[in-house]
């Protein structure tokens, strides 16, 4: 039941994730970027680029003595070969092999960082709300804000053990990736078995379960990359709110101790997540 209603809730946030992703375009590119190399290096040292004697013309035209010209002969032979699978089928190898999942990782890093936003903002309103209570009955506030500067995530190693610090405190969000990811395997298998092999559903479940083991590998090995993105997503949201309140925050503090009005609205991020 948890699972439908997270699944409803992500479905009524895709709009604002998708204008989130247009604002911020970078982690699409660098996925983009990354799995495009991943499934070109496929490409290169899979069976048919092997066996079908490229790697050996390869060799041959690299082989010295060799010019310049020999090398970007040999270089455009892997990029056609490449540009040529790519392309292949209307595009369906770069769609499965790098948009869908570049796109998808992308898309829960999104998620995440709004989640990390969302999060933080609200700590930070309801201390400033107390506060402000507070210095209303000309009372002394004494409390601490949410975080603290020990706790700002400031450079990249500090961001991914923090990243995987949460993973660890909390691994239903990678059960949840698990489940999505070999759902969507378990689709795509059937309707590609169905189609090419004309079999039926008794037939489709008996390839399945014996493709079994090796079958839910790759779903984990996503689950595990797009659970990292979401989480770390969530972790730079976090520092994004919490160092525009911090600062926010000494400006107060340095105002108070100089004697002078601060009159600066609180930072604004959106708590909806």
């Amino acid at each position: 039941m948890r699972f439908i209603a997270r699944l409803v809730e992500d479905v009524m946030k895709i709009p604002k994730t998708l204008f989130f992703m247009v604002l911020n375009p970078i982690p699409l590119i660098v996925h983009l970027t990354w799995w495009s190399l991943f499934a070109a290096l496929s490409i290169v040292f899979d069976d048919p680029f092997i066996e079908g004697g490229r790697w050996r013309q390869v060799a041959q035209i690299v082989s010295p003595p060799s010019s310049f010209g020999n090398y970007v002969t040999a270089v455009s032979i892997i990029f056609d070969e490449i540009i040529k699978e790519f392309t292949s089928d209307g595009g369906t190898y770069f769609f499965i092999f790098v948009m869908f999942p570049a796109f998808t990782i992308s898309y829960r890093e999104a998620r995440g960082n709004l989640q990390g936003i969302a999060r933080e903002q609200q700590a930070w309103t309801r201390w400033y709300h107390r506060q402000q209570e507070t210095i209303a009955q000309e009372n002394t506030f004494g409390e601490s804000p949410p975080s603290s500067e020990d706790r700002k995530v400031n450079s990249y190693f500090r961001k991914a053990l923090k990243t995987l610090l949460s993973m660890a405190r909390n691994p239903m969000p990678l059960i949840v990736h698990f489940a999505y990811w070999f759902s969507a395997f378990t689709l795509f298998f059937a309707v590609i078995f169905a189609v090419t092999e004309w079999a039926g559903i008794v037939d489709t479940a008996g390839e399945f379960v014996k493709m079994l083991p090796g079958f839910a590998l790759p779903p984990l090995v996503l689950a595990l990359l797009s659970s990292y993105q979401e989480t770390r997503g969530t972790v730079k949201g976090i520092a994004k709110v919490q160092q525009a309140w911090t600062e926010w925050h000494h400006r107060q503090q340095e105002a108070k101790t100089q004697e002078t009005r601060f009159n600066a609205p609180p930072p604004l991020f959106d708590t909806a997540g």
